[in-house]
């Protein structure tokens, strides 16, 4: 392995750890969308009898369209953590030891991309709990995870970029 490999492990690893001790945080970020998905899908169940609906149920519809919203809500405020790294003082520690800055940058959203997976799956075996059906067989479900994990990299690097750059545009213009 890299050391670059090496240090977004290691980074990972840290960064999961202190999410899986705190399952709170995980309970909360899985009932905004357990709300979308069963208050919603109960709402608007007789959708389906309008013509040219052209799903079978109405949670056929809505279960893609909640794991991709959540993977955006989730991921898109992803620079919240970072910019809170900045504020403890921790970035600063991380940037002394020797592991490589990409490392450092790469933990955030490695972090978010198996929280999206997760999150993902989750929503989707509810979904198929409460009757809800993929087309493809499990290459369907397959897709929509890898979709929603893709759309979340994207957004919680931007997320992660855009903090850095408002907290150092913040440090300069105050110094």
């Amino acid at each position: 392995m890299t050391a670059l490999a090496t240090g977004t492990w290691w980074m990972t690893h840290r960064r999961l750890t202190a999410l899986l001790r705190n399952p709170a945080v995980v309970v909360m970020t899985l009932a905004q969308p357990m709300i979308w998905l069963f208050l919603f899908g109960e709402l608007f169940r007789k959708v389906v009898e309008l013509p040219g609906f052209g799903a079978q149920s109405y949670l056929d519809y809505i279960v893609p369209g909640v794991v991709v919203m959540n993977a955006v809500s989730l991921n898109s405020f992803a620079g919240m953590a970072t910019m809170d790294e900045i504020e403890r003082g921790t970035l600063d520690r991380f940037l002394v030891t020797p592991v490589r800055r990409g490392a450092i940058a790469n933990a955030g959203v490695v972090e978010q991309a198996l929280s999206t997976a997760f999150q993902s799956i989750v929503i989707i075996a509810l979904g198929r709990a409460a009757g809800a059906h993929y087309p493809g067989g499990p290459a369907g479900p397959a897709v929509l995870v890898a979709a929603a994990v893709l759309i979340g990299v994207v957004l919680a690097a931007l997320s992660n970029t855009l903090a850095l750059l408002v907290r150092a545009t913040a440090t300069r213009s105050s110094a």
